[in-house]
């Protein structure tokens, strides 16, 4: 059907064109450089002029063509649809001719252009047509002194009138607003402002759209708004056990459900959600409706199919109002790694011309060395900014390195017996501070690929210094306090002798040219917290440059400079190295309760701009004066203001229109959790029982009592496919796009950006009933538990006891990937949880994850690692599937962490239809903290048994 269709539409096409090929064509288009002009300019004008398959005309050679252009002043309420009849009735106000030599560039082509300019004008909206004998093109232009911006969020409207060139405020402009029932008329204050509140407006809808017309006599201006109402925001945090599982594996999932409207995350308990799943074909595998629990959460499980398409699946839940939120997980066909790498740099920084040397250890996940095993590395270098990130909201002020990696070392090694090896490379010298990063490539019993990573960072110095003013701004004769803090690259402070100078911009008539005077000399010595300080007098008006520098016991040179700024009132100041507008906050980051100071920088002076404190509303707004191109602004930080705003500016200039906006941080920290993990032991046995404390406490250490998910997963999962997660607090606290649109008459809009609802359709998937609320979690270790097999409670064993061992006589069978999973723990008063679980057979790192969430939405998260393991073990290696007929090496490996020899019976045993070819038993010698491998060849398998066997220890896998 659809071949059949795209035949048809191109048979179509053919004769269509065919029948056109040889009519003739003419085309006239023209643009002004601008469509909003001042009084008296004259208009630029670009016409495009092109013919198509002209007969009767010569066939070579240029042609000349004439176009009318007629100019029509249109009345100031007639809408465009109008325009056309009005030619016809009325006369233009002004006529001009103008000629255009068009080109001949083949027989069956001309095309001409000319760049010329129409009269000017008086104030009013003009209908330009421009005509020649065969064709015509018509333009609209407004003329005016009015230049109108305005500023809207869901709460308000804002406008501001401006003289488009002088940027001064008008007031007592009448501005109409055409709603779609009623007109409303407003006008402007002394400040050029009119501020309304939507509520003022009465009945009025998202999307419904209005438009503001302002006029002072003949001078005009427009500005087509579109309302927005204000929005609930259904967030919500879903995550897994862990973030891939097999065919037939169980997914445990739990979901953390709000509603954002303004700065407050609210829910419901007892909210009934749809939960559905849907599989890497966007089919429906799941669908179940659970019950917000007292926390605004909902949880639940299911199992995967033995065939189940590989790819990412889809949790949706969707609340009463039919909001969506959407969480992920992968399906795989997966071999977990066998063993980590690790790489650690002798040094956390080194000096360019350092030689470089990096430790590596290889170790299996259950926490033995990977002895005797090839390996290869990569060292490349990348450009590095000295900014340390230490929360995840640092991320927005970090800059992004404008460089690639280069390729600086490679190689190639063997661990020895204990997984250990190390290799160097020289720090060769640039001309920038770089990060190197190295990564070592090994492959394990499976012949999987195994890779470990690492970075570095490369300096020209040893440390580095800071240099801080109290304050950016200051008034002539005021005193200034500078800070320098030296550092080295670990964040140890450094005592060192520094010079410091005071340098002072002045104009030299002589050569006109900006020159840097050095007006003080300071030298002090930094003292053991690596702070030394000095004070100074800006005695007058300017621009002064704060240089300090040291050197490292290798004779490097080390630098700090910054700035300060001093001018007196309706005094000048050479603001000539800022081209644009500029908004510079005294901090990075801001808390509730301090006062935010800005300095803004204008490159005209003498505009007056509408500043406004903008986010999700507009918090305030002030018309500033420019009187020396710079100004000061002060915002009180409040609650409303976390976890971010933003500064905006906007006016008109010179007949232009001028924005800019600057991001301010304030992280929201009173929500933020600590929840610690305790564990009995860091190592464990299979089997024993694991016992680990949570508490979580808010920022100022107090504890809380809070709803914290608790999972224990495989650390080598994570291996094959991280986790994507988002951090909690980020995910609830991010920082906010801002919601307040800038429009201007002038036509440009800068948008606010909404938050986007998942698009996924309506059904969901199955869920099982949550855990019973208990203030002490209980272990959740024998739902997980395989049938027939007893877990027992027992208590862990010191793994590197020499005393002789004698194994409980199981088969290690329980190797599940998670081990402990509980949505629903609730810590007490005193903020602490106590779990118990007995762990699995997998010889591993597991790594435990906790979350915590409470009625007031604040959030925290954590993780530790634990090791489960054995002196003496054997592990099988087989491949993650076989096909009928397969005949392929399965291998067995025997580890023996005791300090002695030991001799080892090993026997394969194959339960279901498979041939053995080899001999099932042989004895074998395994090397004290060492590993034997044992092959045999065999023909298809269901299920395999190897069993090793020694006088007082034993080990029986499946």
């Amino acid at each position: 059907m659809k071949r059949s269709v795209l035949l048809f539409l191109l048979l179509f096409f053919l004769l269509s064109t065919a029948g056109f090929a040889d009519k003739e064509s003419y085309y006239l288009s023209f643009y002004c450089n601008s469509y909003f002009l001042y009084p008296g300019e004259k208009i630029p004008v670009n016409v495009s002029l092109y013919y198509y398959n002209l007969k009767n005309l010569k066939k070579t050679g240029d042609l000349t063509e004439n176009i009318n252009f007629k100019i029509y002043k249109i009345p100031s309420d007639l809408t465009a649809d109008k325009y056309k009849d009005y030619t016809v009735q009325n006369a233009p106000v002004k006529e001009i001719s103008k000629t255009v030599t068009i080109n001949n560039n083949n027989n069956n082509y001309w095309e001409g252009y000319l760049n010329t300019e129409l009269p000017e004008l008086t104030s009013g909206i003009y209908y330009i047509v421009g005509s020649t004998p065969k064709t015509s093109y018509k333009a609209t232009i407004r003329v005016s002194k009015i230049g109108m911006s305005a500023k809207m969020s869901t709460e308000s409207i804002i406008f501001f009138v401006q003289d488009r060139k002088t940027g001064q405020p008008i007031d007592k402009a009448e501005v109409n607003l055409f709603l779609p029932q009623e007109v409303k008329k407003f006008k402007t204050d002394k400040e050029g402002l009119i501020n309304i509140h939507i509520q003022e407006l009465g009945d009025i809808k998202d999307s419904d759209r209005l438009r503001a017309v302002v006029h002072k006599g003949e001078d005009t201006g427009a500005i087509n708004l579109s309302i927005r109402v204000e929005e609930e925001i259904f967030k919500g945090y879903i995550y897994t056990d862990r973030p891939v599982y097999r065919p037939s594996q169980k997914v445990i999932f739990k979901g953390i459900l709000r509603v954002q409207k303004k700065n407050n995350l609210d829910f419901a308990s007892n909210e009934d959600i749809n939960i559905i799943i849907k599989d890497a074909k966007n089919t429906e595998i799941y669908k179940k409706t659970l019950k917000t629990d007292s926390y605004g959460a909902v949880s639940g499980d299911f199992t995967l199919s033995e065939e189940p398409p590989l790819g990412t699946y889809y949790i949706i839940c969707t609340n009463s109002k039919n909001q969506k939120a959407t969480g992920t997980f992968q399906v795989q066909e997966y071999r977990k790694p066998e063993f980590e790498i690790t790489i650690k740099p002798e040094k956390e920084q080194y000096v360019q011309g350092d030689k470089m040397t990096f430790n590596m250890e290889a170790k299996y996940y259950f926490g033995a060395p990977v002895p005797e095993r090839e390996y290869t590395y990569q060292i490349y270098r990348e450009y590095y900014y000295p900014y340390c990130c230490y929360c995840w909201w640092d991320e927005e002020l970090m800059p992004h390195p404008s460089s690639g990696m280069e390729l600086v070392g490679s190689g190639k090694g063997k661990t020895d017996k204990y997984g250990h090896a190390f290799f160097s490379c020289k720090a060769s010298k640039v001309n920038y501070d770089a990060n190197y990063n190295i990564m070592v490539r090994m492959t394990d019993e499976s012949r999987r690929e195994v890779t470990g990573f690492t970075n570095t960072l490369i300096t020209r110095g040893a440390f580095y210094m800071t240099l801080t003013s109290d304050k950016y701004l200051y008034k002539p004769g005021e005193q200034v306090h500078i800070k320098i803090e030296a550092k080295d690259y670990s964040g140890k402070p450094v005592e060192t002798a520094v010079t410091s100078k005071v340098k002072y911009e002045y104009y030299d008539k002589q050569s006109k040219k900006w020159l840097w005077q050095n007006i003080k000399n300071i030298e002090f010595k930094t003292d053991k917290n690596g702070i030394g300080s000095y004070d100074f007098i800006t005695d007058k008006d300017g621009y002064y440059e704060l240089e300090c520098t040291s050197e490292d016991q290798n004779k490097n040179k080390i630098r700090a400079t910054g700035y300060v700024y001093s001018y007196s009132d309706g005094g000048y100041y050479n603001w000539y190295r800022l081209t644009n507008l500029e908004i510079i906050p005294d901090k990075k980051i801001y808390e509730p309760g301090e006062q935010a100071n800005f300095f803004i920088v204008c490159p005209f002076e003498g505009v007056k701009a509408l500043v406004t404190v903008e986010g999700e509303k507009i918090f305030t707004q002030k018309v500033v004066d420019f009187a020396n191109r710079t100004a000061s602004f002060k915002v009180n930080i409040t609650k409303n203001h976390t976890p971010n705003f933003y500064i905006g500016i906007s006016f008109y200039y010179n007949g232009q229109f001028y924005y800019q906006n600057k991001q301010i941080i304030c992280p929201s920290k009173d929500k933020f959790l600590t929840i610690s993990i305790e564990a009995d032991k860091e190592k464990y046995r299979p089997r024993d029982t694991a016992k680990f404390i949570l508490k979580t406490t808010d920022k100022d250490n107090r504890p809380v009592t809070s709803q914290v998910t608790m999972g224990v997963a495989d650390e080598s999962v994570y291996a094959v496919v991280s986790d994507s997660t988002r951090n909690i607090q980020k995910f609830f606290y991010d920082f906010k796009k801002n919601l307040t649109c800038t429009y201007s008459s002038d036509g440009y809009v800068f948008r606010r950006n909404y938050f986007d609802n998942d698009l996924f359709s309506e059904e969901d998937i199955d869920i099982l009933p949550q855990a019973e609320l208990k203030s002490l979690a209980p272990s959740t270790a024998d739902s997980m538990k395989p049938r027939g097999v007893d877990l027992p409670d027992r208590g862990g064993v010191n793994l590197h006891d020499q005393k002789p061992l004698v194994q409980p006589k199981f088969i290690r069978s329980f190797f599940p990937d998670t081990a402990y999973f509980n949505p629903n723990i609730i810590t007490n008063e005193r903020g602490y949880a106590e779990v118990i679980f007995s762990m699995p057979d997998t010889l591993t790192t597991w790594r435990a994850t906790a979350r915590s969430v409470t009625t007031d939405t604040k959030v925290g998260e954590n993780n530790k690692k634990i090791i489960v393991t054995k002196d003496l073990l054997a592990r099988l290696i087989t491949p993650r599937f076989f096909t009928q007929r397969d005949e392929t090496l399965i291998t067995g490996i025997v580890h023996n962490y005791l300090n002695t020899k030991k001799t080892v019976q090993v026997k394969l045993e194959i339960d279901g239809g498979i041939e053995l070819v080899d001999k099932a038993e042989c004895k074998v010698e395994v090397p004290p903290n060492g590993s034997t491998p044992i092959d045999w060849k065999i023909k298809v398998s269901y299920f395999i048994r190897l069993q090793t066997k020694h006088r007082n220890s034993s080990e029986n896998v499946l």
